[in-house]
């Protein structure tokens, strides 16, 4: 089994090279900004009732109850599997829960307000594991005829009740969408659009382009800054305003493309003499930034990674390439191989088991058996 867990570790990477390299290729170069902390992390936590923020809903909450009371009860009668799946299932239901201390927590080890943000993720890995549970509790034959068919009606009841519940959650998107507002949830996002009909239609589409641009988010997370950040002085330097002034509310007149190589392709015509502006584009260390055909050479930028550049009068071409370091190609090509190598494992095996099933049955067919 270890030798196992080895492997599958290393088949990962090999498969998800793409990803962790291109953080790591990132990240190496760069002073990104975090997401946004949650210094009240308690507050972003679950209750299984009560006046919490996140309570659980009733269905969920009764299940989990349950299930606590069952394996209390029947602790001695109940295999090992099913008490290792409930203790993970109870741990992580306690560290997403408002009984972990979370609070005193953060205040000892202040950068989970990044790495965690919110315990209440933690439930979804106790939702898994407790509802596993509560099916291996169902499924268990009991002596009594009447306990069996008891469980038997259980766990269609809670369908029924979870899709009741789904349902209102349904109704209150269409309620949402219908209404003045449109949108369920508007927590942080521009409306570049005010015409309620535009805004439907924009989201009915099949091209995401009308939504995107009618809809805008500030979320600044992993910018390239200029400045230190702690969990304490995030919001002194305003990135979700800046992102909004600098990015979203940049109304320059540029014309936009992309070109056969994959560059960002950007005409701004000035008809005011030479002069800087701000352009609403990023720029990481390993992003090369061409003038009319000259690369630009220590482009200073604000302290959100926006770039300044010196315009000529008249029309001025820019051109924004990033070039990734050598070895992050390596780590795309040991990606591609490994993802042809898997398949074409998968493809032997269902082509040997074929072969071998064909066989057999030529082989009983030849000695007058049927197979």
């Amino acid at each position: 089994m270890f030798l196992n867990a080895i492997s599958t570790v290393f088949i990962t990477l090999a498969l998800t090279a793409n990803v962790w390299g291109g953080m790591l290729e990132v990240y190496s170069k760069n002073k990104l900004l975090p997401v946004a902390p949650q210094t009240e992390m308690a507050s972003d936590s679950i209750a299984l009732f009560g006046k919490h923020v996140f309570v659980l809903n009733p269905i969920y909450s009764g299940i989990i109850i349950f299930v606590i009371l069952y394996f209390i009860i029947f602790w001695k009668k109940i295999t090992l599997i099913s008490h290792v799946t409930f203790l993970n299932g109870m741990f992580f239901l306690w560290i997403s829960s408002c009984l972990f201390p979370w609070n005193t927590f953060y205040k000892l080890v202040p950068g989970i307000a990044y790495f965690i943000q919110m315990p209440r993720r933690f439930s979804v890995i106790a939702f898994i594991l407790l509802i596993l549970c509560f099916g291996m509790i169902m499924t268990e034959k009991s002596a009594s005829k009447s306990i069996n068919l008891l469980k038997l009606v259980t766990p269609f009841i809670a369908v029924i009740l979870v899709f009741l519940q789904g349902s209102t959650l349904i109704h209150q998107g269409v309620k949402a969408y219908n209404s003045p507002g449109v949108l369920y949830n508007d927590y942080n996002v521009h409306y570049q659009s005010y015409d309620n009909n535009q805004l439907r239609n924009s989201l009915r589409s099949r091209d995401a382009e009308y939504a995107i641009k009618a809809l805008t988010k500030a979320t600044p997370d992993y910018l390239p800054i200029d400045y230190k950040v702690t969990p304490t002085n995030y919001f002194d330097y305003h990135p979700y305003g800046n992102y909004d002034q600098r990015i979203i509310e940049n109304r320059l007149p540029l014309k936009k493309s992309v070109n056969t190589k994959g560059n960002l392709k950007l005409i701004y015509e000035n008809n005011n003499g030479n002069k800087t502006i701000e352009l609403p584009v990023i720029k990481y260390h390993n992003t090369q930034i061409y003038l009319n055909n000259v690369l630009q050479k220590n482009v200073k930028t604000s302290h959100i990674g926006s770039i300044y550049l010196n315009m000529k009068s008249g029309k001025n071409v820019i051109e924004v390439k990033y070039q990734p370091e050598h070895w992050l190609t390596i780590l795309l090509w040991i990606t591609s191989i490994s993802w042809i190598i898997l398949i074409g494992y998968f493809i032997l095996r269902l082509l040997k088991r074929g072969v071998k099933y064909y066989s057999k049955k030529i082989d009983c067919a030849e000695s007058g058996l049927t197979y």
